[in-house]
Formats: structure tokens, sequence, C-alpha cells
């Protein structure tokens, strides 16, 4: 069997600061849509959050200073597990463990990054408890999450009641949609809100914090894991 390469992020591929999901959701379909890809890899999403919305990721380009975490409401990353059985078959020039990579386009690590690696630099208290609220992370199949996530981006709205000069993040934008004015706390990307084939079948055009971010949601997407299911996940090629 001739070796596999892992697939690089496209030098076109789209990043907005702060829209990490949808970040994620194109670079799944760019990757789904490679011509044997299936064949060689399965892909996931990965949601990160837990009952508070506050988990610490080291290593994240975000971050006020080097070496110290920044706190999302969540986060989201890709997965790529191997479909062949053999480490050997394997060409990643990451040197992968075990084959399994993940592309965080916010992290400071490599990209993509050996898995193992990046959950135990990403979340570096795997070892030692620091007192933080644990993360939880929702496993999603990657064709689930291209056919049936959906956000109106309506989460990185500024609430008109808190709308001052003393309120509104320095980063900010305020965006013009016919008579209204609409202050988002990040940029929005450029083209239109995302919802999947289904979603859109199914009417739904905002399902993101409800089916994806809450961990509490048994009726979400995917199963929801802890780190060291997670982990052991990431190992399996089942």
């Amino acid at each position: 069997m001739s070796s596999v390469s892992y697939p690089a992020v496209p030098p076109q591929a789209t990043y907005t600061s702060c829209y990490c999901e949808e970040n994620i959701y194109l670079l799944a379909a760019s990757f789904l849509a490679i011509p044997d890809f299936r064949n060689s890899w399965d892909l996931s999403v990965v949601f990160i959050s837990n009952r508070t919305k506050t988990v610490a990721l080291w290593n994240q380009r975000p971050a006020r200073a080097e070496g110290v975490p920044i706190v999302w409401d969540y986060h989201v990353v890709l997965v790529l597990r191997p479909l062949f059985s053999s480490r050997d078959d394997m060409d990643d020039g990451k040197n992968s463990r075990t084959g399994s990579l993940i592309y965080d386009l916010d992290t400071t690590l490599d990209l993509p990054y050996d898995a193992q690696y990046y959950l135990k630099q990403t979340f570096p208290y795997i070892a030692e408890p620091s007192g933080l609220d644990a993360e939880y992370h929702r496993i999603i199949p990657g064709d689930v999450f291209i056919t049936d996530f959906a956000s109106d981006r309506s989460h990185m709205v500024v609430p008109i009641s808190e709308i001052s000069a003393s309120s509104v993040p320095d980063d900010a934008t305020e965006v013009q949609n016919l008579s209204t004015s609409v202050v988002y706390k990040a940029a929005p990307p450029l083209y239109p809100p995302i919802a999947g084939v289904r979603a859109r079948e199914n009417g739904i055009v905002n399902n993101l914090m409800t089916d994806f971010v809450d961990m509490s949601n048994p009726k979400g997407f995917g199963v929801v894991v802890n780190l060291e299911e997670l982990m052991t996940w990431i190992v399996s090629q089942d």
C-alpha cells in the first residue's frame, strides 16, 4: 500500500476570527469533497464547552500572552482518524503516534497536529487538576455536521439593552441591515449564514447553541464525552 498523506488546509481556506464553528464547517466540507478522502480518513467535528461555558484552552493565538490560556464559551476543532491499519502506511510529516490529527485554526501549534499531543498541550491539566470547571466534548460525524448544522449568528449580536459606549467590546462591529443597525461582538463572515441541507429542509436556521454547544442536551447531535473518553476515542479506529 502506498503511503497516505494528511490533507493540508487549503491556501484559500476562509477564516473568520471568533467564528470557529463556521471555519471548521467550511474546512470539513472541503476535505469531504476530496476524491477518495473517505477511503483513508474518518472525519469528525468536536465541540468543546461546559456547563458554565467557560473552557480554558492553552496555546491559542488570541490569548493575551504566551503561556496563558484563553477562556472560550466554546471552541470547535476537526479530527481526522485514519482508516488504514498500519501507522507505517501514513506519511504525515507530523511524527504522529496514532495517525489521528486535529485541525484547530486558532492554535499556535502546528496545523494539523498529532491528536494526543494536541490535547495534552491544549488542556495541560489532564494530569494535574486545576480547579477549573471540566470541559466536555461533543463528537459529531462530519457528514452529520455538514447536513444538520445551522447558525444565524445571533449568539454574536450585542443585545440592544447592552449597547452603549462603555459596554460594547472594542472590536465590536456595526453592520447595517436594511433599516436596522446590528452590533456584533466580532465582525461576522462576509458570506451568508450557514445552514446545512437537512437543516434547511426542516426549516431550521439556528441550532448552534442548543444542539451543538449545550453539553447537557441529550437530544443534541453526536455524543458527549469527557477528556479521558475523548483520548480513548482518538486512538481507536472502530
